[in-house]
Parts: C-alpha cells; sequence; structure tokens
C-alpha cells in the first residue's frame, strides 16, 4: 500500500510537470522564464529578454522563435518616432499599429539590423507578422520590400514563420513555385475561431473562411521543398486566453495549441464529411 501510495504521488507529480507543447506570448518579460519552463517550443518577443535569459530556456529543452513586425509599426517600440513617418494607413482593430512602408530602404536596413541583434540572442527562428501589408497596400514595390526583408532573414539559417500573410505568400508561390526562399514554415490564425471586436469575444469561423485557410495551408504544405510536414504549422485554436483588444490597458497574451499540419488536414477531410451529412 505505501508503494502504490509513492506511485501515485510521483505519477501525478510527473502529469503536474509535463510539458505544454506549444505557447506565443507576446506581452511577457523574463518575468515569466519559470513559467516558460513548462513549454517546449514558445514565441516571445525577444527584444524584451536579454541573450541569457534565451540560454536558460535552452537549458530547459525550450525551443525559442521571436516575434518580429515587419508590415507595420507600433507606437509603443522605441524606434517608432523615428519611422513614423513612413506609416502608410491605419490598421483596423488595433489602434496602436499602423501599416508600414515595407518599400522604404530605412524600413528595410532597421529591419535587418533588429533581426541581427534577435539572432545574435541566440533565438531559435523569427515569427513574422503583418506580412498582411500587402494585402492593404497591394502594389509591387511592396511586394518587393517584404521579399527583400525575408530573404535577408533566411540568410540567418534559422527558422522563418509566418504568421498570415496568405494573399503576399500565395502571389510569391504563383510567381515563383518554391517558397523556401522566403519562408521555413507558416502559422495561421482564425481558423476555426474568429474575433468579434465589438463585444471582443470569440466566435465559431464561417465555413467559407475556414475552408479558404484549409486550402491555403494545402498548397503551402504542397509548394514546400524544404521542410518536414510537422515544420508547417498551423495555429488555429485559441484556448482560455485574454486578447488585448484595441488599446486595452490590461494587455494578455496569445496562447494557441500547436497542430501538425497532416492533422489539420485530416481534421478539415473529415470537418467536410461531416458538413455534407448535415
Amino acid at each position: 500500500m505505501f508503494i502504490g501510495g509513492c506511485f501515485f504521488v510521483k505519477a501525478n507529480q510527473a502529469k503536474e510537470f509535463e510539458k505544454k507543447d506549444y505557447g506565443v506570448f507576446l506581452n511577457a518579460d523574463a518575468s515569466s522564464l519559470e513559467r516558460f519552463k513548462m513549454y517546449e517550443t514558445i514565441v516571445i518577443d525577444a527584444q524584451y529578454f536579454t541573450k541569457r535569459d534565451i540560454e536558460l530556456l535552452h537549458q530547459n529543452g525550450t525551443v525559442v522563435y521571436t516575434y518580429l513586425n515587419i508590415g507595420s509599426i507600433e507606437n509603443f517600440r522605441e524606434y517608432y518616432t523615428t519611422y513614423a513617418e513612413l506609416a502608410i494607413g491605419e490598421y483596423e482593430h488595433w489602434e496602436e499599429e499602423e501599416w508600414v512602408d515595407v518599400a522604404n530602404p530605412d524600413w528595410q536596413k532597421f529591419i535587418g539590423q533588429l533581426s541581427q541583434e534577435l539572432y545574435e540572442k541566440g533565438v531559435d527562428g523569427f515569427f513574422i507578422d503583418n506580412c498582411d501589408v500587402y494585402y492593404y497596400d497591394p502594389h509591387e514595390s511592396i511586394f518587393e520590400g517584404i521579399t527583400a526583408i525575408l530573404q535577408n532573414m533566411m540568410t540567418f539559417g534559422k527558422a522563418v514563420i509566418i504568421n498570415g500573410g496568405d494573399t503576399y505568400v500565395t502571389e510569391y508561390r504563383e510567381r515563383y513555385g518554391a517558397i523556401d526562399q522566403i519562408m521555413t514554415g507558416v502559422n495561421q490564425e482564425s481558423v476555426w475561431s474568429s474575433i468579434d471586436f465589438d463585444s471582443g469575444t470569440f466566435r465559431e469561423q464561417t465555413s467559407e473562411t475556414r475552408d479558404y485557410f484549409c486550402k491555403y495551408q494545402m498548397h503551402i504544405y504542397e509548394s514546400s521543398r524544404r521542410n518536414r510536414p510537422k515544420d508547417l504549422t498551423l495555429l488555429g485554436k485559441c484556448d482560455g486566453i485574454h486578447y488585448p483588444l484595441n488599446n486595452s490597458s490590461k494587455g494578455g497574451h496569445f496562447c494557441w495549441s500547436r497542430v501538425d499540419i497532416r492533422e489539420i488536414l485530416y481534421g478539415y477531410e473529415n470537418q467536410l464529411k461531416l458538413d455534407n451529412e448535415d
């Protein structure tokens, strides 16, 4: 009985300390390091972490990607006033952001320097946001600007994961076929759920949008010349998060489940069967 009791305690301890697969934390700082040890892979904004912080996470066996916003400029960044004049339009629902002119050489140079700094901190890869600026402003100069930034980032030999950016990525794939010159993986929000910005709540995504994003993922999967299937990650399920809408003073963090693209395709196929049965 005593041995059984010990086993029960150990089993519960193992369960308690079992690492979670994936988390995205965009409003965190070094005070969260202990919490991050509970994750296999995380996305953080490494601008607010030191090289030593990332070394400690690596010692724990945690893979660290850094968030990097290349397509918009945020008014809380210390470099905002330097590049504010490059803003080209309002970012709907995100009052602290404006779309930025990625075609501008000064912006491209700055992002290159920032990428170098983050690389030197020892991150395992880049989580690139707001390539959707090409959706907002679909001019050739914007397309070429994004491409130049991404191709430069690829020279570090690290993972480059594009969050969203379907309009740009699809255009690149249609032009050049392979996508391994600009990215090593893709993440997609709002596949199974959508945000009601008026109420600050989540709703089930429409079948039309869900189908579009799933097909987009399949096209990227098929176009990859470099990655193993598990490198193509889809982030579509939001689990109990506090979403920092607009200029909310409460802040919060993003936390998605990491899903293998093969699981998504399998789930998508089964969902289509269910839809057809209804």
